[in-house]
């Protein structure tokens, strides 16, 4: 009997004014839950509009074709002990009630003092299956993080937080009916923790997204005849992105003499440090800091550009290297299991250490210099991404969730 899903999230919902708009990309892997149950659950905290929280052309959510077989309950903000226990009881009851309506259950604990986090225990408390989902190695983004913080107080607190947390998610791992583990950083990690662990993708490109055979023969052509070098990166202006690291690849290629253009599409907390950087070391001629743009704008210039040059410092697994291999954009950056699976089979990408911001800017000028090169990389990411199934992606996803909670305990360890 299909029955109701309940997912406890970050925000996936952005509050414009009055009005609640949710993340598109979340609303297509709920139309592609739909069609194995009948409604779903969305309990999560609304983002602000300007939080950086990487949401971009919401959609108001009475608007969207899942509207009348969605139930969206808004939660307080909590991530910080005061706002957590303040409103810790009335969230409490609320998720019992909640699950208790629920025939499964999904939750995605990400940060302390998180209201996934809870409900996965309250589901432990009342011995019922349910899907954990993690797109980060958690302990290795959160000491990443913490790592990033300026010394004091604060610091010595947020290591509390952090300790606590890391115990909690394991916790939550372990009890878990099964865990949907994106990528191969995350997968190694929980492997070992979770009953039932699979490695998944958060696949969020479909047909319409993929570059076009004309526009794939204009690159092409573009690289060949040795025009100026286009480089891009689309995400979050966020420490875990490395924007500074990003910026000195940039101004270590300018030193070298390549000719070239690079382009960071996407707001953050760190977009107003990075315009300055750019001042401070006299980039404007080559970098342009664009903030957030519309999906459609972001990847029709990525389509145009020669490499996607990225410089990630956590282990995580973010979709904008599957949106720069559809767009036949080979994916250069710090290396990492994700990373690396994803371009395993036809590759399209090259890799230097973490943090080697030299090194990775040698091989960005080597693949200048050797058009044709770049040009095969091109041509590789484009066989790569023919690989990539949004609908086929978030089928497996709910069969998963549904065959884990129908089977018995036994049959789940099998």
């Amino acid at each position: 009997m299909p029955g109701r899903l309940l997912l406890v999230t970050p925000p996936v919902v952005v509050r414009r004014g009055s009005r609640l708009e949710i993340d598109p990309h979340f609303e297509n892997n709920l139309a592609g839950y739909l069609s194995r149950v009948d409604r779903v659950a969305v309990a999560c905290s609304p983002a602000a509009p300007t939080s950086g929280s990487g949401i971009s052309n919401s959609i108001p959510v009475e608007e969207t074709s899942i509207a009348d077989r969605l139930d969206l309950i808004v939660l307080p903000e909590a991530y910080r002990e005061d706002r957590y226990f303040r409103h810790e009881r009335a969230v409490r009851k609320l998720l019992t009630r909640e699950i208790e309506r629920s025939t499964y259950l999904s939750f995605s604990p990400h940060a302390p003092f998180d209201w996934p986090t809870l409900a996965a225990k309250i589901a432990i408390s009342q011995r019922r299956p349910y899907d954990i989902e993690a797109d980060w190695d958690m302990e290795n983004v959160s000491w990443m993080l913490w790592s990033t913080m300026r010394p004091g107080l604060n610091k010595v607190r947020k290591r509390l937080w952090f300790r606590k947390f890391i115990r909690d998610f394991d916790k939550c791992m372990r009890h878990s009916s099964v865990a949907l583990l994106q990528g191969a950083d995350v997968y190694r990690a929980y492997k070992d923790v979770a009953p039932n662990p699979y490695q998944v993708l958060n696949v969020q490109v479909t047909r319409e997204d993929f570059i076009v055979e004309d526009d794939l023969a204009r690159k092409i052509d573009a690289i060949e005849s040795g025009r100026p070098l286009r480089v891009a990166y689309a995400g979050r202006a966020t420490d875990m992105k490395g924007p500074f690291d990003w910026l000195k690849t940039v101004k270590e290629l300018k030193s070298l003499g390549i000719e070239l253009a690079a382009t960071w599409f996407g707001d953050g907390d760190q977009l107003e440090a990075m315009k300055g950087f750019v001042t401070e070391n006299q980039l404007a001629d080559v970098v342009s800091l664009r903030g957030s743009v519309d999906r459609d704008q972001a990847l029709a210039e990525l389509r145009s550009s020669h490499i996607f040059l990225f410089c990630h410092l956590a282990a995580e697994s973010p979709r904008c290297l599957v949106e720069a291999l559809a767009s036949a954009t080979p994916i250069v950056g710090y290396e990492s299991g994700y990373a690396r699976g994803l371009v395993a089979k036809d590759g399209g990408g090259e890799f230097v250490e973490i943090g080697d911001w030299k090194s990775l800017a040698r091989v960005v000028a080597d693949l200048d210099r050797n058009r044709a090169h770049l040009a095969r990389l091109v041509r590789a990411a484009h066989a790569t991404a023919l690989h990539f199934d949004r609908d086929a992606a978030i089928r497996e996803r709910i069969d998963l969730i549904i065959r884990h909670h129908d089977a018995s305990p036994e049959q789940r360890a099998l």
